[in-house]
């Protein structure tokens, strides 16, 4: 739902029974004041600020051309019994509790119905990297919605880390989404995770002049 406000006018949003999420997205230098008195009364309703994002994306074919070398790559982790897949619906269960437990994404940022995670599994939406006993070792998450590709959130698991196992997904992602004619997969990350930022700099995204305050209310007590 879209919030319309007055942060000059006093209002009160009341806890539910699950959590409240508002998520007040901006472009660099708008409305600051205006920003400023509504986040006075989020704060007044007991939300608390989650952070700062910043949108990013990335051409797929630019990804695709300019890190092919990520091909020999992947074949030599196959000789080490390594491949990456399209999970299907036992994995992408495992997949997204993997992604809330290893990584800064939140609950409810994948928030979707039984039914609508199924459509995205058919769409390939859930791709993850196999050991050779099956095992998920890294995985991500990118939704299709008016013909631009959305990344939610890439995890590799502790033991696997190291490994060049995020650029793969990336790479394999951005072919995917080339074939798919899909032109851009954008995503948000959070402005302090610097180790983040290096990283979807090196494969190619360019940051936008979006961003967006999140805040949380947790859900009312019993």
């Amino acid at each position: 739902m879209y919030m319309c406000v007055n942060g000059q006018i006093e209002f009160k949003i009341m806890p539910e029974n699950k959590k409240i999420l508002i998520r007040n997205m901006y472009k660099k230098g708008q409305n600051i004041s205006a920003r400023s008195e509504v986040d006075k009364r989020l704060v007044e309703s007991g939300f608390i600020k989650k952070g700062l994002l910043m949108q990013a994306k990335v051409e797929t074919k630019a990804v695709v051309e300019r890190h092919n070398q990520i091909e020999k790559y992947m074949r030599f982790m196959e000789t080490k019994g390594y491949r990456c897949v399209a999970a299907n619906m036992d994995m992408a269960a495992e997949i997204e509790e993997m992604l809330v437990d290893n990584t800064i994404v939140e609950d409810y940022d994948l928030s979707h119905t039984f039914e609508e995670m199924q459509d995205e599994i058919k769409r390939g939406a859930y791709l993850c990297i196999l050991d050779k006993e099956n095992q998920i070792c890294a995985a991500s998450i990118a939704f299709v919605k008016n013909n631009i590709a959305k990344g939610m959130a890439v995890a590799v698991r502790e033991q696997f880390r190291m490994n060049g196992f995020a650029p793969v997904l990336l790479y394999e992602r951005c072919k995917i989404l080339h074939e798919r004619n899909i032109q851009y997969l954008q995503g948000w990350g959070l402005n302090d995770n610097i180790a983040s930022l290096k990283y979807h700099k090196k494969m190619g995204y360019k940051f936008t002049d979006k961003y967006a305050d999140e805040w949380l209310l947790g859900k009312k007590e019993d």
